[in-house]
């Protein structure tokens, strides 16, 4: 019935616009399962086809939760650190991008102990590895204080404490501050978890290296 209306509707739309509506090059397109397409497309009057196809040279790709599923757990599997440096990367940017789209499953992620992997992959000595990681630890704890509380229990704080050093890039020092800004400002167990580890002498650290490198302009106030 709805399949009439919307042809009922595209009619109208016909006779009003002046435009026509080419049925028989018209295409039905069902995402995940329809049991009933060849019934549908009968009542529109249009022809069957399947994804993914092509649209004014576009491509056209349906995504179901399984396929999503599949491709996340590919990625989580890629965060080894036996993987080359550009995989690990890669994987990282497309998690981020998958966290992104879909911002639920970063606690899906927490509580099914993905925060492990990415604690090895920060004993990479590559700058593009940690940074990737750490900010794909940053996106997962942001705004989240259960993700950042699990973070401080699987004893993450230490470990990131390590990359604020003044002699790590200083990407690297600022994904490391970001964190922190995090902990403080979100709870006040994370916070408490935060001074326990010694997190004051390290927001010290960061004044201290930016002091020594920027006096000259402390100077001018």
């Amino acid at each position: 019935m709805q399949m009439r209306h919307l042809r009922a509707i595209l009619t109208i739309f016909e006779g009003i616009s002046g435009l026509h509506v080419n049925w028989h090059k018209s295409c039905l397109y069902p995402i995940n399962q329809v049991t009933n397409m060849q019934i549908l497309a009968v009542n529109v009057g249009c022809q069957m086809d399947s994804l993914p196809t092509k649209y004014l040279g576009m491509p056209l790709v349906a995504k179901n939760k399984e396929v999503e599923a599949v491709e996340f757990s590919k990625l989580v599997s890629s965060l080894r650190t036996d993987e080359s440096e550009d995989v690990i990367v890669s994987a990282c940017q497309k998690l981020i991008a998958f966290f992104h789209q879909r911002p639920d499953q970063k606690l899906v992620f927490v509580t099914q102990h993905g925060l492990l992997p990415l604690m090895e992959l920060l004993e990479v000595p590559k700058t593009r590895v940690m940074c990737s990681v750490l900010q794909v630890l940053n996106l997962i704890v942001q705004d989240n204080t259960d993700s950042q509380e699990n973070a401080c229990l699987v004893g993450l704080i230490p470990v990131v404490m390590s990359f604020a050093a003044p002699d790590r890039p200083r990407e690297i020092r600022m994904e490391a501050a970001y964190f922190f800004q995090q902990l403080c400002q979100s709870s006040p167990l994370t916070l408490q978890m935060f001074i326990a580890n010694r997190g004051i002498p390290v927001l010290v650290g960061f004044l201290e290296a930016d002091y020594a490198k920027y006096r000259f302009v402390f100077c001018t106030f």
